[in-house]
């Protein structure tokens, strides 16, 4: 593990692997930098604070549901009065 503390150089031999050198990017300037970042934010509007509109369309929902409740309902009697 290569530390801002204890940097290394691609000259240096790996620990676990005297065969091969330290890559390049862990050597002091590289693991010792500064970094900035911009963060821009966007102001919200009463459009984006609004959930989403839903369920407004029931009306039509129930007047189909309380028609298929009334034809099932003359089905049933029409199926009594034939027995």
């Amino acid at each position: 593990t290569v530390t801002p503390t204890d940097p290394k150089t691609p000259s240096d031999k790996l620990p676990d692997n005297p065969g091969k050198n330290y890559p390049k990017g862990v050597d002091k300037k590289d693991l010792n930098k500064t970094v900035k970042r911009t963060i821009t934010s966007q102001p919200t509007t009463a459009e984006d604070n609004q959930l989403p509109q839903t369920g407004n369309n029931n009306s039509l929902t129930l007047i189909g549901l309380g028609a298929s409740t009334l034809l099932g309902m003359f089905g049933l009697a029409a199926v009594n009065k034939k027995r």
